[in-house]
């Protein structure tokens, strides 16, 4: 979503208090003492400084709400009346591509005066406001120029930082999303739906931050990738829900703070088919799939499809899909394109050959309902989860047994082309796995079992790029207890999430190793509720090095993602410890590249960047030195014959009807490049 470039209107009101504040305890006369006598003639003396001067000797000046200067002695050769004003009167816009404010801007005059030593200056800034993957820092400009950040450090409610000369400053941080665990959580033996912040450094989950009324039977959570909703689907039983206008079978959406995470609502609940046992969010968030997981005495074991509102978040029912008369779906995913989605099926009420299999659909861009099956694949016993790769080469199913000869965990290529599934492996883990999750770079599959054998439960294996071939790396124990189990991984890729004893699990990833270390748990997961593999999801949401919220690529020439490229921005890396932390510039930013619907060929130079519509695309999009001047030229694909006409469109000077544009890399860039056929004569 855009930000304004500008500070927000309301600042400026608090900005105008600041003034009048300033200006009402500007005064240094004491009206109520005497009148001191006249002293002797002295010997000329130098003019005493003007008042609230600094001179030589050094000091310090106070200003509105706890902002403060302490220039050092010998930092001044002479006496200069320095204030400290809530004031921007003449300041460059702060850049909300990629900071948001913290606080008000002060101006530090007079503007331009040099320091022989470096002075200290202190603002306050709102730190119940900043994200847990967020670190502030002041942001200074000068006359004419722009902000950009300076070393800073934390020390309470204020950010500091040394300064040489006078210009106006601004409290902000890197524009980043919370990192935040959702879950189910019973509060006075009711369910809610309750929100977690997580440790920016260990992983370690706060108490929750906001909890909100579910329905009877609330089963699993999942998080729109644009981190502005969630939604909580309400099976048929289980534990009683805290909203008793929420129906069982249904689906609820909840709104989003976009700053802190924290959840309100239900702000709209549809109906679903029947015992939905989970959501998944299409990779364009422009729909929502609910699994209705009808086993015995009804033929609804269907896809329920559902349009999201951009703007509100209502839900608008597409109708129900992936229906094979009674064959009950278990789970859903997609391609990363969305093109093609994979549904999971067991045994139901009728006997068909359909159960225990993998059903490959396309998916309508418009409606979003799927069509197909256009292939099957054989699974184990009760399919009950699947993943796919970031890349789209690979899925792996979980199954609770197996059957045939296929084991419980099933590893399948994937058609580039028809997206069709093939079996290629399977191997028997045991236990009943029940559960599945993938690191959002593919390197590692965490699979959860409900059985707990050889006090293990929860396995990490690393994920061979070229083959999907999975390799063990470690096991462990999340519960002294068989029971339901549901493992997430948040999308940075550092932490590892698990139900088990007490609640919902961190774990720290060591990448590396692919080891997990475990944290303290908190009190959540939902637990009694009302099926296999119960809660079926739980949620962790955070920036995505895949899907951010806030621009429109062409991710391949079906689907047009609202979506753009992850920010470095500034104050990626350090604590929130007091004191201790120092911001710098992130050293690369990245560049993205799409094309239009006639395709073609993108390559860089430096070189980083090779597209190809008719090819592997998988080098859409590289890190360059920040400040590198990159050059996109660009080819039309071999497959197209007709005399085509360029046109660049994008940030950082990506534009021109030539082959070839430059893009500087002052920022993450995203650059377009639209073919259309010239016309004859």
């Amino acid at each position: 979503m855009s930000r304004s470039a500008r500070v927000p209107a309301a600042l400026f009101s608090m900005i105008a208090l600041g003034i009048a504040l300033a200006g009402c305890n500007g005064s240094t006369q004491d009206e109520g003492s005497p009148t001191p006598a006249p002293a002797p003639a002295p010997t000329p003396a130098p003019a005493p400084p003007p008042p609230g001067g600094i001179g030589p000797a050094g000091g310090s000046v106070s200003g509105p709400y706890g902002a403060q200067v302490t220039v050092p002695a010998g930092a001044l050769s002479s006496n200069v009346a320095i204030t400290v004003a809530r004031d921007l009167s003449g300041a460059p816009d702060l850049s909300t591509s990629d900071v948001d404010t913290a606080g008000a801007g002060f101006a530090l005059t007079p503007h331009a005066t040099g320091f022989v030593q470096p002075v200290t200056v202190q603002v306050p800034f709102d730190s119940d406001r900043i994200p847990t993957d967020a670190t502030p820092a002041l942001y200074k400009a000068e006359p004419g120029g722009a902000f950009a950040p300076i070393t800073t450090t934390i020390s309470g409610d204020s950010l500091v930082a040394n300064v040489t000369n006078f210009s106006w400053v601004i409290p902000g941080y890197a524009a980043t999303r919370p990192r935040v665990v959702y879950a189910l959580a019973g509060v006075n033996g009711a369910n809610r739906v309750a929100s977690f912040k997580i440790g920016k450094s260990n992983g370690i989950l706060s108490g929750p931050t906001s909890t909100a009324p579910v329905g009877t039977g609330a089963n699993s959570v999942t998080i729109h990738p644009s981190r502005r909703f969630v939604y909580v689907t309400n099976g048929t039983s289980g534990v009683p829900g805290s909203a008793t206008n929420v129906p069982v079978n249904s689906i609820s959406v909840y709104a989003l703070d976009a700053t802190t995470g924290t959840l309100s609502g239900p702000i709209d609940t549809k109906p679903a088919n029947g015992n939905p046992i989970g959501a998944v969010v299409h990779p364009t968030g422009k729909f929502v799939y609910v699994v209705n997981e009808v086993r015995f005495g009804a033929t609804l074991g269907n896809v329920s499809v559902y349009a999201v509102d951009a703007t509100t978040g209502a839900l608008t029912a597409q109708g129900t899909t992936a229906d094979l008369g009674g064959t009950p779906a278990t789970a859903i995913a997609f391609s990363p394109s969305g093109r093609f989605a994979y549904v999971t099926y067991i045994l139901g009420a009728t006997v068909s050959q359909d159960f225990d299999t993998v059903k490959t659909y396309s998916v309508d861009a418009t409606t979003g309902l799927l069509s197909g099956p256009i292939g099957s694949a054989p699974t184990g016993d009760i399919p009950w989860a699947i993943a796919v790769t970031p890349g789209g080469k690979f899925a792996y199913v979980a199954s609770l047994g197996t059957q045939g000869s296929v084991n419980d965990v099933a590893l399948y290529s994937i058609n580039a082309t028809s997206g069709i599934l093939t079996l290629k492996s399977s191997f028997f883990l045991g236990g009943k796995p029940a559960s599945l999750a993938m690191d959002s770079e593919g390197r590692f599959l965490y699979v959860a079992r409900q059985q707990v054998d050889n006090n293990q439960n929860l396995f990490v294996f690393r994920i061979d790029a070229a083959s999907g071939a999975l390799t063990q790396t470690t096991s462990l124990l999340t519960s002294n207890g068989s029971g339901p189990i549901a493992v997430v991984a948040e999308p940075q890729g550092q932490f590892v999430y698990a139900t088990g004893d007490g609640g919902v699990i961190p774990y720290v990833l060591n990448p590396a190793s692919g080891t997990l270390t475990a944290g303290p748990p908190v009190p959540a997961g939902g637990g009694g509720g009302t099926g296999v593999g119960d809660p079926f999801f739980f949620a962790a949401g955070g920036t995505s090095p895949v899907w951010v919220n806030g621009c429109t690529i062409i991710a391949d020439n079906f689907f047009v993602f609202q979506a753009c490229p992850l920010s470095s921005g500034v104050g990626s890396s350090g604590g929130g410890s007091a004191g201790s932390t120092a911001v710098a510039q992130s050293p690369t930013h990245q560049l993205d590249v799409s094309a239009g619907v006639l395709g073609g060929v993108i390559t860089s130079t430096p070189a980083g960047i090779d597209y190809n519509s008719d090819g592997p695309q998988n080098k859409i999009n590289a890190a360059f030195a920040t400040g590198t001047t990159v050059q996109l030229c660009g080819s039309k694909p071999a497959t197209l014959n007709q005399v085509v006409d360029f046109k660049w469109t994008g940030s950082g000077g990506c534009s021109g009807s030539a082959t070839c544009t430059s893009v500087n890399m002052g920022a993450d860039r995203s650059c377009h490049l639209e073919l259309t056929v010239r016309p004859p004569g």
